[in-house]
């Protein structure tokens, strides 16, 4: 089992058993090479009479699964060839934690669930994302409290934690007031906000303790979540191939 951890490290365990009943909550487009490379082994795949390829995970937002139907055999012959796998979980909050740790990125995430015909609504997403960066914001926050760091490693740490903490307090400002009531405003409100973010920007400079790279990601992420193709909000169970 891969346990994705708050602070974005990864942890192998010993083999749990898999999940059952679990719903699809989205897809992941990655090759064989780049899980393995960031979760170790799959759980389930590489045995001859193992038919399907499955990673187990844990993660800040509960249990999750990363599934193929194709068996390991087939990936073993082709480990670059990139396929869908199905991301199963009781949850959509695992959703975020997963592409940042696979992907490098959470901008993806919005858009995993285009092909399902029922899955996570824009309010479903989004809620799924500021849980994503309180997670990120209280990891932060406790290791430079609990931590031993020192020099410039406390240094950098600080300017994350200071960046996440403004990005989850602007994103709140503008999405909380219409999370449990407005859904219809999740076009809007997260175009007008990664607008506004990059008007911001140009006209003024950066905080010293903001990492461009991690600001453009955060406003991609904002836009992607006005963007993605969402299906209903009810949910399709884990049945389909994914490949």
């Amino acid at each position: 089992m891969a346990v994705i951890r708050p602070d974005l490290t990864v942890l192998n365990l010993l083999l749990e058993n898999a999940g059952t009943g679990w719903a699809r909550r989205g897809d992941l487009r990655a090759s064989f090479r780049d899980l393995t490379t960031t979760l170790g082994s799959p759980d389930f795949g590489l045995g001859t009479t193992e038919e399907s390829t499955l990673w187990l995970l844990d993660t800040p937002a509960g249990p999750a699964q990363l599934h193929n139907w194709l068996g390991g055999s087939y990936f073993l012959r082709s480990p670059d060839s990139v396929a869908a796998w199905q991301i199963q979980a009781p949850g959509d909050g695992v959703l975020p934690w997963i592409y940042k740790v696979v992907t490098g990125s959470t901008t993806g995430f919005p858009d995993s669930v285009r092909d399902l015909a029922f899955g996570a609504g824009r309010e479903e997403l989004t809620q799924a994302y500021l849980n994503y960066l309180r997670g990120r914001e209280r990891a932060v926050s406790q290791l430079l409290h609990e931590g031993d760091l020192v020099g410039n490693r406390r240094i950098a740490a600080a300017k994350l934690w200071q960046q996440l903490l403004s990005t989850l307090l602007t994103l709140g400002t503008a999405l909380g007031p219409h999370l449990p009531l407005h859904p219809g405003r999740f076009v809007e409100a997260p175009t007008s906000l990664s607008d506004a973010l990059n008007q911001s920007a140009m006209e003024a400079p950066l905080p010293p303790w903001h990492d461009r790279a991690r600001r453009d990601e955060h406003v991609a992420t904002v836009r992607a979540l006005a963007s993605a193709r969402v299906p209903d909000r009810r949910v399709t169970p884990a049945g389909s191939a994914a490949r």
